[in-house]
């Protein structure tokens, strides 16, 4: 099979029963546990390090030739990935996990076409380009904050008084270090 087709089962045969083994072995452990999965964001970028030089002429090759392509390849692939979260639940009425869908609270945060470098799309990924960044992090948190909320583990206020240790720790840590300005650093949190 040509893997480049839009065929995306061609990287995924035992990530299904990779997710079944893994609820089946947290419910062995704790079966009142409650599980939840992140749904997988596209890191695809302008400039992104997760394709090679070679990868990226194959790609053209098949028609992939610009990033908007590549990434949309990436977003189908990784629909098929997340996707996998839905059925395993529609599978398992009676052991559901649930999903926080980090995937669509990216794209949420970016609204936009712009693939480029210095885009707000791109500032949610790492200079890795595979994990979240700082902002990409602070995404995340919010929607599990909402999540945990939404199924009473979490208190509405629990975010602000995280952020309030955050801030006392830099205070605590780095007051007295010259050219360190606390107050940016305070904002950023």
């Amino acid at each position: 099979k040509n893997p480049y087709t839009i065929d995306p089962k061609f990287n995924f045969p035992p990530t299904y029963q990779n997710i079944v083994d893994i609820v089946a072995k947290l419910r062995e452990l704790n079966p009142d546990a409650k599980i939840i999965f992140q749904k997988v964001y596209n890191p695809v970028y302008e400039g992104t390090t997760l394709i090679t030089k070679w990868e990226y002429q194959a790609l053209a090759e098949k028609g992939y030739d610009t990033i908007a392509k590549v990434r949309e390849l990436a977003g189908h692939l990784l629909g098929y990935l997340n996707g996998m979260l839905d059925e395993y639940n529609e599978k398992n009425p009676d052991n559901t996990v649930y999903t926080l869908d980090i995937y669509k609270a990216f794209d949420d945060v970016t609204k936009s076409v712009d693939l480029s470098a210095n885009s707000l799309g791109r500032s949610l990924i790492y200079q890795d380009f595979t994990h979240p960044s700082n902002f990409g992090h602070a995404v995340i948190a919010e929607q599990t904050q909402k999540m945990l909320e939404e199924m009473g583990i979490a208190s509405a206020d629990a975010l602000e008084k995280y952020k309030e240790i955050k801030c006392d720790q830099l205070d605590r840590i780095y007051s007295g270090v010259e050219g360190f300005d606390i107050q940016a650093a305070k904002a950023a949190v």
